[in-house]
């Protein structure tokens, strides 16, 4: 009997790490949802009086940098926001974390549309993350960057082989006369 194409064979690539790293990664997706929902209700509460000296404080917590030109711009346009703007903006936050919760749920749930999603949003994001790094080297960037590229890579991998693994297979069932 011939080996199955998931078993790896003498000429054949052993099989990429299993659900373990789905895991992670849909972990690590959770934990971002966490930090955004905490920081979109962070800013929800906020008092606009206290927003400059808030955000700056956060920043500094953060490891921010605070001679970057977007933290800056950040923090001078938070500190113009009436409560509504502020609250607006708190709300985005926290509904834009709805994403990553989603990409964390369907990795974990070891959905493959959810490994798609993440290949699309975070690869997309990779062009950012690698310019601001280079414009200026820190580790927790570079820390993100080499993560979410090794994520990338890893469920684009994944993908092509169980492509591959797929359009090997044999049908399971075949009914005879529906073929003519």
């Amino acid at each position: 009997m011939p080996p199955s194409p998931v078993e790896p064979g003498p000429f054949r690539a052993p099989a990429p790490p299993g659900p373990w790293a789905l895991r992670v990664i849909g972990s690590y997706k959770l934990l971002k949802a966490l930090v955004l929902i905490v920081a979109g209700v962070m800013v929800f509460r906020l008092d606009p009086a206290d927003v400059g000296r808030k955000s700056s404080h956060l920043a500094t917590r953060l490891r921010l940098d605070p001679d970057n030109r977007l933290v800056q711009r950040a923090i001078a346009r938070l500190s113009g926001l009436d409560k509504t703007r502020l609250e607006e903006i708190g709300a985005g936050i926290v509904v834009y974390s709805l994403l990553y919760v989603v990409q964390g749920v369907g990795l974990l749930c070891q959905k493959r549309w959810a490994e798609y999603l993440v290949v699309v949003t975070t690869g997309f994001l990779i062009p950012v993350e690698a310019f601001e790094f280079l414009r200026k080297p820190r580790i927790v960037p570079a820390a993100v960057l080499v993560a979410n590229v090794l994520i990338v890579a890893y469920l684009i991998l994944r993908l092509r082989r169980e492509r591959v693994v797929r359009s090997r297979a044999v049908p399971v069932l075949e009914v005879k006369g529906l073929d003519r």
